[in-house]
């Protein structure tokens, strides 16, 4: 009886499928864990460095907590802000007392929101989440200034999202009965800008604080500038997140997904336009990495938004259906491996420039300190790794005889092959033992179904590579066979 191959390996440059729609029989993977896309096929996940041990982290009082404590490793400060509060993030973590800022000689501890956005400004920063904000200004270091050296937060006028961009601040999704003294009342839907090197970010604020006094004269220099801003997007609902993307940024709401590009005349400041008309659910949802930016819809899908601000597509949605809670989801960049992180803190996706993978290996975010990736680990590292095909079916709609399968790439080991399969559509599918992968490279199955998936599982190590899959099968059942092809003969 003759025998028949076919053959995988483009789906080990693209991953786990992006769409459930696909042809029975198209050769895709189901799933891939441990393992992600890359242009020579799947390759291990990356790993990151832990910044504390377990044991640092539990001396300084600090639960890992899903997507908390956050690590932010630029500037002239390190911090880590954990949900409800503030460390140094040096060697070892160490509590800041922090302060009310209608009271600065009252410590107040930050209030725990959905997950923290940071801006760096060296010897200046803000941390804003949606429920408070912390803010470390320099006026103590004014000439003069009687304005205390701590870290203060406020807890009554705060935005849900903060980033950088150009030389100004953009803050977004303001909490009730916020105030702006020069432009006035803000709200959920208000995003505003800074003047370029101003020292107004912090006026929203400040504006409530005792020991600090607006200097009339330098406002009115500021408003004369007219370089700072605000606008009120009643269209995007409450706004979660702003990201910087080349000479623009990326504002996410509850209903929509705006830009707002930067205008030179007839002074600098933004202007705005919609792109997309569903938004996303919370804060931290999306993420800006090299040249992209990637965001979880409200669809249950995953999109991508590249420098010239188109908008793709990327689907994903069996993936997405996979986290506890659509309100659970984070997006993180990994900016050494130019990669991003989908997660929820217990199922976790790595997204390449090439396709998807799944990892299990977590952590609480990601930051670059000296060319070393730092985070704090929810999960352990792992090599094992394992995938598993999408229905196969060979293209002949008879039982099949899945004699052997190979698994193809570059220093594998400790590979097994296990197949599921069934002898009608609609049927549940069983599962065979797992048989070994010989030093050639062949594991021997002997199977006979209709239809089948196939698995393998093993150890990777940094240099490993998986690149194809061939599945050796004979036709017994003859019923489906057209024409003198392998007809036999008659008697």
């Amino acid at each position: 009886m003759r025998e028949f191959r076919i053959t995988i390996e483009d789906s080990f440059k693209t991953g786990i499928r992006q769409d459930t729609r696909g042809k029975l029989g198209e050769p895709t993977l189901e799933s891939a864990t441990n393992v992600k896309p890359s242009k020579y096929g799947l390759i291990r996940c990356s790993t990151v460095t832990a910044r504390y041990s377990t044991s640092q982290l539990t001396a300084a009082g600090i639960t890992t907590n899903y997507p908390f404590p956050a690590l932010f490793l630029v500037g002239a400060e390190k911090i880590l802000l954990d949900g409800t509060k503030a460390y140094s993030a040096e060697s070892t973590p160490v509590a800041i007392t922090t302060y009310n800022i209608t009271n600065t000689s009252s410590a107040l501890d930050p209030l725990a929101g959905i997950s923290w956005d940071f801006v760096d400004m060296n010897t200046a920063w803000l941390a804003v989440n949606s429920a408070c904000a912390v803010l470390r200004t320099n006026l103590h270091n004014i000439a003069g200034s009687t304005f205390p050296d701590k870290y203060l937060v406020d807890s009554s006028h705060f935005p849900t999202t903060a980033c950088f961009h150009r030389g100004r601040v953009i803050q977004g999704g303001w909490s009730a009965n916020s105030n702006h003294p020069l432009y006035g009342a803000l709200d959920t839907t208000s995003v505003m800008w800074s003047t370029i090197g101003g020292g107004d970010v912090f006026l929203p604020y400040l504006d409530s604080c005792p020991d600090y006094t607006l200097d009339t004269t330098w406002a009115q220099k500021l408003l004369d500038r007219n370089e700072g801003g605000v606008y009120h997007l009643a269209q995007l609902g409450v706004i979660h997140t702003a990201l910087p993307l080349g000479k623009a940024v990326v504002l996410y709401g509850t209903n929509g997904v705006g830009i707002l590009t930067l205008a030179g005349s007839p002074v600098p400041t933004y202007g705005y336009e919609d792109i997309h008309q569903i938004g996303i659910i919370n804060q931290g949802a999306a993420a800006v990495g090299k040249g992209r930016q990637i965001f979880v819809s409200r669809d249950g899908k995953v999109y991508e938004i590249n420098s010239e601000f188109s908008l793709r597509e990327l689907g994903y949605e069996e993936l997405v259906e996979e986290f506890n809670a659509l309100e659970s989801k984070q997006v993180m960049y990994d900016p050494l491996n130019n990669e991003f992180i989908i997660t929820d803190g217990i199922a976790g996706f790595v997204l390449t420039d090439h396709g998807i993978g799944e990892q299990t290996h977590l952590s609480t975010s990601l930051s670059m300190s000296s060319g070393i990736l730092y985070g704090i680990p929810v999960t352990s590292s792992t090599t094992d790794f394992d995938f598993v095909t999408t229905t196969l079916d060979m293209g002949l709609p008879m039982l099949k005889h899945v004699s052997m399968v190979e698994v193809g790439g570059s220093s594998l080991y400790s590979m097994e092959v296990s197949i599921y399969y069934r002898y009608a559509e609609g049927e549940g599918f069983v599962q065979t033992s797992w048989k070994p992968v010989n030093a050639q490279g062949w594991a021997h199955v002997g199977v006979t179904g209709k239809e089948f998936k196939i698995a393998v599982r093993g150890t990777l190590a940094d240099t490993s590579i998986v690149k194809y899959i061939n599945i050796a099968y004979k036709t017994p059942d003859k019923r489906a066979l057209r024409g003198f092809y392998q007809a036999g003969r008659g008697t």
